[in-house]
């Protein structure tokens, strides 16, 4: 996914995303994640929720793109920043929360079991995963990426496995009901 790899790509997404962030959840997630706690974002591109993450939690922001990462050091200076893949997780440390904002929409549903098992993995005991998705079954290709849009069922029935759903709801982002809020509790 080279757009997230280039300045040139990185300067689109932070222009498409301007003024996008999950504030507006914030009293969802301190329902079920007490303030103060340690909180992985995964995939954190232009920063637009580390902002307001990091007001109430001790925020770790992370990115696959070295790039994103780059720019963020420069946005945030001393903020704890790592280049992480969001599918391996591959980290020494561990968190009570893990956050992301439809980061997960470029990885098939077949590798989604592999994601949620190195989420456990790096959670402590009694941590919370809160994540986003496109929702909807299919598939599409735009340029060099592809876009899935996960089945909900799927994905819950993937999460129950390791995961104790606390909320899950359906929003709308651009069309009706295309997204999926969820926080589950490590099992």
């Amino acid at each position: 996914m080279k757009i997230y790899e280039t300045s040139e790509g990185v300067d689109q997404y932070f222009e498409m995303s301007e003024g996008y962030d999950l504030s507006h959840y914030s009293g969802r997630i301190q329902k079920y994640l007490p303030v103060g706690k340690t909180l992985l974002e995964i995939g954190m591109g232009p920063g637009n929720d580390f902002i307001w993450l990091s007001k109430i939690y001790e925020t770790t922001g992370s990115d696959y793109s070295k790039e994103f990462i780059s720019r963020a050091e420069k946005r945030f200076p001393g903020a704890d920043l790592v280049q992480l893949d969001g599918i391996t997780l591959t980290t020494n440390r561990t968190f009570d929360a893990l956050f992301s904002s439809k980061v997960y929409q470029h990885i098939p549903t077949s590798k989604m079991t592999d994601v949620f098992d190195n989420q456990h993995r790096i959670l402590n005991k009694d941590g919370v995963i809160i994540h986003t998705f496109w929702v909807g079954g299919s598939t599409m290709e735009i340029d060099d990426m592809v876009f899935f849009y996960h089945n909900t069922t799927d994905l819950l029935k993937m999460l129950n496995k390791k995961f104790t759903v606390l909320h899950s709801e359906s929003y709308t982002e651009f069309e009706n009901n295309d997204s999926l809020f969820i926080i589950a509790r490590k099992k």
